[in-house]
């Protein structure tokens, strides 16, 4: 049993209607990734009022918990639906009144609904709060027994762990303790059986305090005090006929379980000193924050009873990133999604094979959702096991995490995160992006930290290399719309992953909602100039049988037809294919002629690329300050200028300041580090103004960089989002 699906209405960021939040969770684990504001955290406070926690910390509703329509008005009522899928037997007895058979299969709802009675917070009662059953919410209410099986455990975020594992009453550690299964074992003390045949490991908790409080009775300094208070001072008070007498004796509770609940809030979890081996060790709040986590997860693995249900707010919390990578991995494993059996494997590709264009027919009825990643079947043998199931008797624990982590979201599978944008939550699994398999095979490979940070951005510029990655950051900036304060991500994706990454952010299903959230490919041409194989060597002249040649993979402008006509429309469909995967929320941007080094040139900058270019060649020199600077910036300024009087055509001349790149003189990213030096007056050079340098840059960098910082939002309202 798992809980399979949320649906919010009227609470703070999140409305009715088409303005409220539907989520699908993961068996395993999910993530929920996006920027601050986003709705990340109230999902978790719904699921800690509809599921109750276990540490028993009281949520208090407030005023200003409840949405606030455009017109200002307060909704009435809140509405928080979750439901849990995959019941196993045992799952059916236990809450048999409560379940609903949807499709043949049994699934519990549970309707948490408050409704304002007054606008009076201060009021006794101001609110009334009411958790029934059913599909529709018509079924039983939900008794304390049953609320409290579905109680989840829950970590706050900037938790104190230290706090959290020290002794005191009603500590975090004696709650998870006290419903370990193996926490009872053992036999009770029994007082009239000699002492000396009694081994005490045989005991309980509960038998070793009743035998500790034997012992300490027994003890020859309680003898000698308890007859000193009775021979030395009563005897001497009592009036005549009386008999005081006094006992000293060691209370430990009343009940078993009260006995019991006194030992654990005395006992504390810490880590051992690596060097000596005694407890306290020096370790700060990452380490408590990890064997915080061990604890819960072993109350949440080992115990028969309640959900197995893990609310994580930012685990990355006083972690570093390795640590990160460590704790995601061993969540995941917590979580049993590591190893899916083979079966389960055939029926995700079979779906997958089934899941062409065209195909994805699917009912998103929120009652009726379904995870797309968890198609495990309902049969135990087939269920996900680990190595730590099998030794501890543990079970699989679903684990629902918040997180701000580059980390964290890349080396979580695409399949379990959720991307929270402008409170609707999209989920990236599989039947709800435009990724295929291959594409989730090939993201699992390369979407590393640096490229995840395009869950977290309002905007996302996807390049094709290092040279775009440096340069357009500050082109941005020079025409005012820096990138930071947009919150615009550029990820690199090398030449081949244009496509793959940006259908992460499309949805399979554009009817059901879109994203909001401009992002820009920037595509190269790839198309050379007809002068420029001849200046860059790849062909001796301009022989047509060389140039006929079907082993060369670069293309010229005369490939693509004997007329100027022919070309341009070649060149257009060229240019279209490059764009396939434009679409909602994206759009492809492509270079005007050829790369981008050479569209610098071509457009306006060719004297300060071509500069970049031998500051570049030049740059051990420079670090190692052998050369100076302006020395370099003359030379290249005569040079660019004999090189404009001596070339044909602008083409030409492009091509030649190309050829420094070709022939690995220079490093596209270095000469990218060196131009944004120049365009910023650096190194002595005088930059070109604004305005001018926007008549000087190609226009389709112009373009990206208006697109990916002006929002979606006016042209493209988000709808309700899957």
């Amino acid at each position: 049993m798992y809980l399979s699906a949320l649906k919010i209405q009227n609470f703070r960021q999140f409305g009715a209607d088409q303005e409220s939040l539907f989520i699908e969770f993961n068996r395993g684990v999910t993530a929920l990734v996006g920027e601050n504001d986003a709705g990340k955290s109230s999902v978790i406070d719904a699921l800690r009022l509809v599921l109750q926690t276990r540490d028993g910390e009281y949520v208090r509703l407030q005023p200003e918990d409840f949405y606030i329509a455009r017109d200002g008005n307060p909704a009435h009522q809140i509405n928080i639906i979750a439901k849990f899928s995959d019941l196993t037997t045992a799952d059916q007895g236990a809450f048999s009144e409560y379940v609903t058979f949807k499709d043949g299969k049994a699934v519990v709802y549970v309707h948490w609904a408050a409704r304002r009675l007054s606008d009076d917070a201060l009021a006794r009662r101001w609110v009334d709060i009411a958790v029934r059953s059913g599909h529709n919410g018509g079924g039983p209410s939900l008794d304390n027994n049953v609320r409290q099986l579905l109680a989840a455990a829950y970590l706050r975020p900037l938790r104190d762990a230290a706090r959290e594992m020290s002794p005191g009453r009603s500590s975090r550690l004696s709650q998870v303790l006290k419903n370990f299964p193996d926490i009872k074992n053992g036999s009770d003390f029994d007082s009239t059986k000699p002492v000396a045949d009694l081994d005490p490991a045989s005991l309980s908790l509960a038998g070793l305090a009743e035998y500790l409080r034997h012992l300490v009775n027994l003890h020859q300094g309680i003898k000698a005090a308890q007859d000193s208070v009775n021979n030395d001072y009563l005897s001497h008070l009592a009036l005549e006929g009386d008999e005081l007498q006094g006992q000293i004796n060691f209370v430990e509770g009343g009940s078993e379980p009260a006995r019991l609940r006194q030992i654990l809030e005395r006992l504390e979890l810490s880590l051992l000193d690596q060097e000596s081996g005694d407890p306290r060790g020096k370790y700060g709040l990452g380490s408590n924050n990890l064997l915080f986590m061990a604890c819960e997860l072993l109350l949440l693995g080992r115990e028969p009873d309640g959900l197995p249900l893990l609310l994580i707010e930012e685990p990355e919390a006083h972690l570093h990133p390795q640590r990160q990578l460590r704790l995601m991995e061993f969540l995941s494993s917590a979580a049993g999604v590591e190893n899916l059996s083979k079966k389960t494997a055939e029926i995700l590709n079979e779906r997958d094979s089934q899941d062409v264009a065209g195909t994805r027919q699917r009912s998103y009825s929120w009652a009726d959702a379904e995870v797309a990643t968890a198609v495990l079947p309902h049969d135990t043998a087939e269920q996900p096991t680990n190595h730590s199931e099998s030794k501890n008797q543990s079970r699989p624990v679903q684990v629902i995490l918040t997180t701000h982590s580059p980390n964290l979201s890349s080396k979580i599978p695409l399949d379990n995160l959720v991307l929270m944008h402008r409170h609707k939550a999209y989920s990236l699994s599989k039947l709800h992006t435009r990724l295929d398999t291959s594409d989730y095979r090939f993201l699992a490979r390369f979407l590393d930290v640096t490229k995840a940070n395009l869950f977290f951005a309002r905007g996302v510029l996807i390049v094709e290399g290092d040279g775009e990655t440096i340069l357009l950051p500050a082109l941005a900036k020079l025409l005012g719309r820096d990138f930071t304060r947009y919150g615009v991500s550029v990820v690199n994706v090398g030449s081949t992953g244009l496509g793959r990454y940006s259908r992460i952010l499309q949805r399979a299903n554009p009817e059901h909602g879109t994203l909001a959230l401009p992002v820009a490919c920037l595509a190269d041409m790839d198309v050379m100039p007809d002068c420029a194989p001849v200046i860059l060597g790849r062909v001796k002249d301009d022989d047509d049988a060389v140039w006929d040649s079907t082993s060369r993979r670069w293309k010229a402008i005369r490939d693509f037809g004997a007329d100027e006509n022919t070309q341009q429309d070649g060149l257009e469909k060229r240019r279209q294919q490059l764009k396939s995967n434009d679409g909602q929320n994206v759009k492809t941007f492509v270079a005007g002629e050829w790369t981008l080094e050479y569209d610098l040139a071509f457009a306006g900058l060719a004297q300060e690329v071509l500069i970049a270019a031998r500051l570049a060649e030049n740059d051990d020199a420079l670090n190692e300050e052998k050369k100076a600077p302006e020395e370099i910036i003359q030379r290249a300024e005569a040079e660019f200028h004999t090189l404009k009087d001596s070339t044909e055509s602008l083409a030409h001349m492009c091509s030649h300041i190309y050829a420094l790149f070709h022939r690995k003189k220079a490093s596209k990213a270095i000469t990218a580090q060196y131009l944004v030096d120049l365009l910023e007056g650096r190194l002595g050079f005088n930059a070109p103004p604004q305005e001018q340098l926007v008549q000087a840059l190609p226009a389709y960098l112009t373009e990206a960089i208006t697109y990916v910082t002006t929002g979606l939002e006016a042209i493209q309202p988000a709808r309700h989002a899957r």
